[in-house]
């Protein structure tokens, strides 16, 4: 009897334990609302559509890695394909979505809008983009390059489709794919392991 108990409270802990972020999957939708920038770009903050605006999860915030595609803020788009971003692109967003990028200010509003224009220049430069400039966030993944491959593993393109006007109009921005665990997920974890060692003493 109680192998079973334990075994139900260990199914449990698996139920609840909350989903690390991960990229939208292909075929589903997402929606866009404007967020912290004064260009064109700057960062965005990025919804799962489930039903309607508003209601699906909110992923990390994103930017767009193309100049000369625009976002609409009313209707979702279709996630259509994932591609693969250039490395120091991947290491800047791998590093803002985790919340560690350095000299990016996330607290103070006004000093972030310059630190979200500044990157999103930054990406643009290394995606070989019009607008793209080699500054100090550009040249600070230059001199992380070694961390490049693994930041590759965290993060991709999103390839979207919006339909209107008869025709498909295409974005792409950046997704998480894979972040670190967060420590409650970690401590799910580690009690669903005791539970596994109990399992075995008992039988």
């Amino acid at each position: 009897m109680k192998r079973k108990v334990l075994m139900m409270v260990f199914a449990g802990l698996l139920l609840i334990a909350p989903g690390a972020f991960a990229a939208p999957m292909v075929g589903s939708y997402v929606e866009f609302a404007d967020s912290y920038g004064s260009t064109g770009g700057g960062e965005f903050a990025m919804y799962e559509y489930v039903a309607g605006p508003g209601v699906g999860t909110q992923y990390p915030n994103t930017f767009c890695v193309e100049t000369r595609e625009y976002l609409d803020f009313v209707s979702p788009f279709y996630v259509n394909a994932y591609e693969t971003p250039y490395g120091g692109t991947a290491w800047l967003y791998w590093q803002f979505a985790t919340g560690v990028l350095a000299n990016y200010d996330y607290t103070t509003p006004a000093l972030r809008v310059g630190d979200a224009d500044a990157l999103q220049q930054a990406i643009w430069f290394f995606q070989g983009q019009p607008g793209g400039v080699d500054n100090a966030y550009a040249a600070l993944a230059v001199s992380n390059s070694a961390q490049w491959g693994t930041a590759l593993q965290n993060v991709v393109i999103l390839d979207l489709l919006y339909i209107q006007r008869g025709g498909p109009l295409a974005q792409d921005v950046l997704a998480l794919v894979d972040p670190v665990p967060e420590p409650t997920t970690l401590l799910l974890l580690g009690l669903g392991l005791i539970g596994v060692a109990g399992l075995r003493r008992k039988m």
